[in-house]
């Protein structure tokens, strides 16, 4: 649908919206959708989307409505609704994603069918639901505040364009956390000194906040902040962030979820340093948090985890799933989807299974150190087809992304994946330099969790 992808948090809080009358006759995607279909009434309007898309009566189609009823509609937690049907958490997982793509795709079929493109209509009509307050003559309400914060954070994760100054129509506590957000997409994009930038003005501006959203903010500044240095193989960074983050979660609103979080991050920290059974444990720890309904993308997170371990470990098939799992979740969300889709590539690699690209992103993420990643894994995939003029076409968009926001460990897998270039060439001499090259860089900057990704001579050798 013209190159436009709905995001897993756009449905959801779409569907959350129906039972908030005041949001959902603002919600601009709504507006967007009511103009497109001409129903009477915004509600009208998802409603119909919701039942077209659960039109049929089969068994799957029946448990991925009651799985949407219950979690989206009414807010009842993942365990307990999970435990009602019967299923797993995985596979209560599983089906919710789906649940969730279906209605993507009959969002997509109704919108295009009538003619109608949602990212050229959302930001006008984000306008128009929240003006800023030099236009309306007097501050947007508390109350709808919030609601124009997740409708932020949603264009945010779907890669759509944004503009700094739209983060000055809030009061300072989700001015702040927007800024935090719109950071991580400029550092995504190798937009290194402005994420910095609005990092450092964060942090000038916490004095304002009371104190439970001055902790909030400092925990998502050091959980962002946690994110970036785990790009750049900073373990000792990762540690400082991770410390900071258990001294504010402590005091943020949800301590148990931040506590849930913080546990999570250590996890991840220690699989990079090849703690694969420790990493486990502390994830189910994590899990044990009370689910709801808002908190799909931590469960994901943690899936995630649990793939990147079986790979390191060597459970091909079960990593292979779980990725798969896990990046239907957030179709081009920053953190889960690229990570996930380039997971499932690469073990689809090793499997010898054929593996098709996602649709075509929006335009932001191909800018993505992200992107250069799964461009990479792609020419590994071109060479083992024998396709090397299309395997150098490839490497070569990922390292024109890599100089501009890749930390060192991507470096490092291009060095590799030169490597293997060129040793399919014929080139052995060069394929030695590189292969010692691209061992060096990752021996100086180790993160267990790309090990299985350098083991390349393995792979072309079979």
């Amino acid at each position: 649908m013209h190159g436009y992808t709905w995001s897993h948090h756009e449905i959801r809080r779409l569907l959350m919206n129906l039972s908030r009358p005041r949001a959902l006759d603002r919600d601009p995607v709504v507006l967007s959708l009511q103009h497109a279909l001409g129903s009477s009434s915004p509600r009208h309007a998802i409603a119909d989307v919701v039942e077209r898309t659960f039109a049929e009566n089969d068994e799957k189609t029946r448990l991925e409505r009651t799985v949407i009823e219950q979690c989206d509609l009414q807010g009842r937690a993942t365990r307990e609704v999970a435990h009602e049907l019967h299923l797993s958490l995985r596979q209560f997982f599983r089906y919710r994603a789906r649940a969730m793509a279906a209605i993507a795709a009959t969002l997509s079929r109704l919108l295009a069918d009538a003619g109608v493109r949602p990212a050229d209509r959302l930001l006008d009509a984000y306008l128009q639901a929240y003006p800023p307050a030099g236009e309306s003559g007097e501050p947007a309400l508390q109350v709808d505040e919030r609601e124009a914060y997740v409708t932020m954070r949603a264009r945010l994760n779907a890669w759509l364009p944004f503009h700094e100054a739209e983060a000055d129509r809030f009061g300072a506590f989700h001015a702040a956390c927007t800024r935090i957000h719109m950071a991580r997409r400029y550092d995504l994009e190798g937009e290194t000194a402005d994420a910095d930038r609005l990092l450092q003005h964060v942090e000038r501006q916490a004095e304002d906040l009371s104190r439970e959203q001055a902790a909030h903010v400092a925990f998502l500044l050091a959980d962002t902040r946690y994110l970036i240095a785990g790009d750049r193989g900073g373990h000792r960074a990762m540690e400082g962030q991770l410390a900071a983050m258990a001294a504010a979660a402590q005091h943020t609103p949800r301590v148990e979820l931040s506590e849930a979080i913080v546990t999570l991050r250590q996890a991840g920290l220690l699989a990079a340093r090849g703690a694969f059974a420790d990493a486990r444990h502390l994830m189910h720890e994590a899990l044990r948090v009370r689910q709801t309904h808002g908190e799909l993308s931590f469960v994901a997170g943690c899936v995630l985890l649990e793939a990147v371990l079986y790979l390191c470990e060597g459970h091909l098939e079960r990593a292979w799933a779980l990725a798969r799992t896990a990046r239907a979740v957030q179709p081009h969300g920053p953190e889960l989807f690229p990570s996930a889709c380039a997971l499932e590539s690469m073990t689809a690699l090793v499997l010898e299974r054929a593996w098709g690209p996602p649709p075509e992103p929006p335009a932001p993420f191909l800018r993505t150190h992200h992107h250069a990643l799964l461009r990479a894994v792609d020419a590994r995939r071109l060479v083992r087809a024998g396709n090397l003029e299309e395997a150098y076409a490839a490497v070569e968009t990922a390292e024109a992304i890599a100089t501009a926001s890749a930390g060192p460990l991507l470096t490092c897998y291009l060095l590799e994946t030169r490597a293997n270039l060129a040793q399919a060439a014929g080139e052995l001499r060069q394929a030695e330099s590189l292969h010692a090259r691209a061992e060096a860089a990752f021996t100086a900057h180790g993160d267990a969790r790309w090990a299985p990704m350098m083991f390349a001579r393995a792979l072309l050798a079979r």
